[in-house]
């Protein structure tokens, strides 16, 4: 994961004024942070260009937490912890819910039942692919970032009031359309805090 971070942001760097100065950011995940994967990041040379916890702004911060991350900042993975997760688990209890509409013993039903062994990765899985988030959406939610930086660098980099993160899609409320197991019939449904389509509506073959 570390090698197609790095990589990916290096390719989408290139040829610009940040390239070989960008910072990465990840959230809190454990492995992230071991020793170990830190030693990694240092002998690719990126020890030091990740945003984290640092003195002496963060001087206060528990020790456990020094050089690293309190936690997952949903504030900042826009993109999907905030936004696009969110669009995605309620897509895919949608078509569920739509699913159990079939006649008992029709494919569709065993297809997206989450109790069957097997059947809620294909439903997660066939969900992101066809129906939702979107492009448009991710984008859209990757660029609300922009007000959170702002507010970031606002406070010096400090203690920042918690009116971004609206954990699990509460930033507002917007309508959107989202479709059927097979994508096909639409209808308007609260997303969170975009105005971005976040399903990509009528489809076949889900």
């Amino acid at each position: 994961m570390m090698d197609h971070v790095i990589s990916e942001s290096e390719r989408a760097n290139k040829g610009t004024v940040a390239e070989g100065n960008f910072s990465i950011f990840h959230d809190c995940l454990l492995q992230w942070w071991t020793p170990k994967a830190q030693e990694y990041m240092k002998a690719w040379g990126y020890e030091h260009r990740q945003l984290r916890s640092l003195p002496p702004t963060c001087a206060m911060v528990n020790t456990r937490y020094r050089w690293k991350l309190e936690g997952d900042s949903p504030e900042l993975c826009r993109g999907l912890d905030l936004h696009g997760f969110a669009g995605l688990d309620a897509e895919v209890t949608l078509n569920c819910s739509l699913a159990t509409y079939y006649p008992k013993g029709h494919a569709m039903r065993a297809k997206w039942n989450l109790g069957n062994v097997g059947a809620p990765w294909n439903c997660m899985a066939k969900t992101w692919m066809m129906c939702a988030p979107t492009s448009d959406c991710i984008a859209e939610g990757i660029m609300k970032v922009v007000p959170v930086l702002d507010k970031i660098i606002e406070a010096k980099g400090g203690v920042v009031p918690d009116e971004f993160s609206a954990w699990a899609g509460g930033g507002g409320a917007s309508t959107t359309a989202h479709g059927s197991p097979e994508c096909g019939s639409a209808r308007p449904r609260l997303s969170p805090g975009l105005t971005t389509r976040s399903s990509r509506g009528p489809q076949g073959g889900v």
